[in-house]
């Protein structure tokens, strides 16, 4: 693994996101605003959009193969 990888995923994770606590409802939505600029910056397209008043990033990035390619939830 990557130092590279590794830092940009801590990054992520360093965010206190999951919680039902409402005082950490702009941290979930951080990371999914996280979220958005990581599938951004792999050239796809992204947003973050209201789900049931829940924050939820949708977005889609091209495979790098046609043939045999993964999908990546």
């Amino acid at each position: 693994m990557s130092p590279d990888w590794f830092d940009e995923l801590a990054e992520f994770l360093r965010i206190p996101s999951i919680s039902a606590d409402p005082a950490h409802a702009g941290h979930v939505e951080e990371a999914g605003e996280w979220v958005c600029q990581f599938v951004r910056d792999a050239g796809g397209e992204a947003e973050l959009v209201d789900w049931h008043g829940e924050p939820l990033a949708i977005g889609e990035t091209r495979a790098l193969t046609a043939n045999g390619a993964p999908t990546a939830l």
